[in-house]
């Protein structure tokens, strides 16, 4: 699946979902640019509000020294996979309530300020629905303000009481219930011995060991020795104050360690894999990069049923350069014979989709997560996106390849880059580790030529090919020349084979070097691998 806008499904369900929670959810819309400006301010507010009252002290420190957007996002989904409490199964129910509780809260409680940062937003948020809510919108008789009290059975948390009462009054009269520790104190309009009691003097009897007696006004001598006197509320308001607390504690009880988060460009986490990333000409001036991925399936979990075993892995990829930036996102459904799966445990799971892009330098940022086990992988990559129209002859990426096919001209899509794995009319499977076993008859490599002139007579082209090895970083061996007709245009594809045998175990380099032999032009191109000792044959 193919699109420009996958971070709504990603990350913005969950980010921003604040903003308008029930219209950001659909799946369906039609995909919309986010800048760079926009998805920083959707990854600050998804800690500053989203999860303010559910991550840990631990989990935000980790995020405050998380500089890039890929670390971050990436984050992000530990952040959620901590909490699956299925993690044997695709869907992550917590995820997916939370997202429910935030569209609630956004809905239901906000009142002249944001539903999360009210007091029943706050408990919501952390708790979920109350098991009983009794609502009192106009007080419990004409006496009171309205006020609501919510009772919450078996909390997760057992340093909670069996049920956990808290009560709410709305003390201006806007919607914005507030926590009290006595209702019928602060919520009647007159006190115990009929004097009035305005807005104020009430909201300031809500929590009386937070403020001074002088801050507000009271009229009665037992009311006034009550809060000259808070030794005669603290009881009530230590017990609420730790329910809060504990409260606070609670999303946060029973969750496995924190796994390590993505710092640096190398594979971290719980999932490794290969990348890949190559650049060839593409229409309208772009560079065409197509991005493989490789996965070992011994690195996956799955799940079985009626002798299929399922692998899920969903995919999240961002290329961001100073010209433009793209993402795509994916999920890989593998369905693999169990009988067959044990021979294929050393075998790599290839994916491979692409992105267009104008010329220039990028960052390619690539996350796997196994659905099933909710282990995350995640690599980035340097990329350049070179201008092929800029005159002079030019080469594309050398791609090492495990094979190079001919396509039947009724199997060749209308586009050269409509398929995975298909550059013009060859099937190319790239080798994405840079490895060789030795045992195999041999590897591939393929590339296009730019730019070559014409013979003014014939209208033809001449290029010569020539292949310079290099091991351990000296010169090994190199290829006779071989050339290229090309009778008309101005492109041309390359493909070479090289048997392993020939080659000792070690490091390489590849030099390719293309002459324009009318333009009498060279241009130079390498690729590096290793050769390594043979594997299991069943691997190969």
């Amino acid at each position: 699946m193919r699109s420009s806008l996958p971070v709504s499904i990603v990350l913005l369900a969950s980010a921003l979902a604040f903003a308008a929670a029930p219209t950001l959810i659909a799946q369906d819309a039609e995909p919309q640019d986010v800048s760079d400006e926009e998805l920083d301010l959707a990854l600050e507010k998804w800690a500053g509000e989203y999860v303010r009252y559910i991550i840990s002290d631990g989990e935000l420190a980790e995020w405050r020294n998380l500089s890039s957007r890929a670390d971050r996002m990436l984050f992000i989904e530990t952040f959620w996979g901590r909490r699956d409490p299925t993690p044997e199964s695709p869907e992550n129910e917590y995820r997916q309530e939370y997202l429910e509780r935030w569209g609630y809260v956004q809905q239901h409680f906000t009142a002249g300020k944001p539903g999360w940062r009210t007091d029943r937003g706050r408990i919501y948020l952390m708790l979920g629905p109350p098991s009983t809510v009794e609502r009192h919108p106009f007080g419990r008789d004409r006496t009171e303000r309205p006020s609501e009290v919510w009772y919450y059975n078996s909390v997760n948390n057992r340093a909670l009481p069996a049920t956990v009462e808290i009560a709410f009054v709305d003390f201006m009269g806007y919607g914005d219930y507030e926590i009290v520790t006595d209702l019928d104190r602060t919520a009647r309009f007159h006190s115990a011995f009929g004097i009035a009691m305005n807005n104020l003097d009430a909201y300031a009897l809500r929590r009386p060991g937070e403020v001074r007696p002088d801050d507000y006004l009271v009229s009665t001598m037992f009311e006034e020795s009550r809060i000259r006197h808070p030794e005669l509320l603290s009881r009530d308001l230590f017990e609420l104050e730790r329910e809060l607390g504990e409260i606070a504690e609670t999303p946060t009880l029973n969750l496995p360690p924190l796994r390590e988060v993505i710092r640096t460009e190398i594979v971290r986490g719980e999932l490794s894999f290969g990348l890949a990333v190559s650049a060839f000409q593409a229409r309208g001036g772009n560079a065409y990069l197509p991005v493989t991925v490789s996965v070992p399936l011994r690195n996956v979990s799955f799940s079985e049923a009626g002798g299929v075993r399922r692998y899920l892995i969903d995919l999240y990829a961002r290329i961001h350069g100073d010209v433009a930036s793209d993402i795509y996102e994916e999920t890989l459904d593998i369905n693999l014979p169990a009988e067959e799966v044990e021979d294929l445990q050393d075998q790599a799971y290839l994916y491979q989709f692409w992105f267009s892009v104008p010329p220039g330098s990028y960052r390619l940022s690539v996350t796997l997560r196994d659905s099933v086990a909710n282990n995350i992988g995640h690599m980035q990559l340097e990329a350049e996106a070179p201008s092929f129209t800029g005159g002079g002859l030019a080469l594309s990426d050398i791609v090492l390849a495990d094979s190079v096919s001919e396509i039947p001209e009724n199997q060749i899509a209308g586009s050269a880059q409509a398929r995975p794995f298909q550059l013009g009319n060859r099937r190319v499977i790239p080798n994405v580790v840079g490895e060789i076993a030795r045992g195999r008859e041999s590897f591939w490599l393929y590339f296009h030529v730019y730019n070559f002139a014409g013979n003014p007579d014939s209208g033809g082209a001449r290029l010569k090919v020539e292949y310079f090895i290099y091991h351990n970083g000296d010169l090994y061996s190199r290829t006779p020349p071989s050339y290229v007709v090309q009778e008309f245009g101005n492109r041309t594809a390359v493909q070479s084979a090289f048997p392993v045998d020939a080659l000792e175990i070690g490091s390489y380099r590849i030099v390719v070097a293309i002459t324009d032999e009318v333009a009498e032009e060279t241009a130079r191109g390498e690729c590096r691998f290793r050769v390594v000792p043979p594997r299991n044959p069943a691997t190969q």
